[in-house]
């Protein structure tokens, strides 16, 4: 019933409901997640980060509870605090593809426009776009300021993805009309 009064636009009450169950039943990771999209939809950015991070304490890494810190953050301004929670949470976990394009969101509003162009880099190749990848990474390379780290990082992708795109074009020797 919380979830659908966030949906109907009425996060307030369902926050009254969350609260109370949250008091009953704190075991409940998704109570955790639901109160603090409530809070978000109400735009009370502390409370939604406060709530979260009390799940996150109970249950560290928990992937929805992350994501949705992560998003907390970001409304509230707080890109690079969205940033690394979401590294240290892939550096364990297997983002999804819009989770990769969540970290590639809040590297750009963090001012890493590398590492965003990485990310989406990821994202493409979760989604099978090999040539989209190859030019996000292109681009980050082609960008002033690469650490050695990066350098590394987003070379060695990008031999990836070319062995990738060869493989591919080896594989299926027709171009793109069809023509052999």
């Amino acid at each position: 019933m919380a979830v659908a009064q966030i949906a109907a636009g009425d996060p307030a009450g369902a926050t009254r409901e969350l609260k109370s169950l949250l008091l009953e039943y704190p075991k409940v990771t998704q109570l955790y997640g639901a109160l603090g999209q409530a809070y978000l939809a109400n735009n009370q950015y502390a409370e939604s980060a406060e709530i979260l991070e009390k799940g996150l304490n109970l249950f560290p890494r928990n992937v929805p509870l992350t994501i949705r810190l992560a998003e907390t953050d970001m409304r509230a301004g707080d890109n690079r605090q969205a940033h690394l929670l979401l590294l240290d949470l892939f550096d364990v976990v297997e983002p999804t593809p819009e989770q990769a394009r969540l970290i590639a969101k809040a590297a750009n509003a963090a001012g890493d426009v590398a590492d965003s162009y990485y990310y989406m880099s990821e994202f493409y190749i979760m989604n099978g776009e090999m040539s989209k990848s190859l030019a996000q990474l292109q681009i980050a390379l082609g960008l002033p300021g690469l650490n050695p780290i990066q350098r590394a990082r987003f070379s060695a992708r990008l031999e990836e993805v070319r062995s990738a795109l060869a493989r591919e074009k080896h594989n299926n020797p027709q171009d793109s009309n069809g023509r052999g």
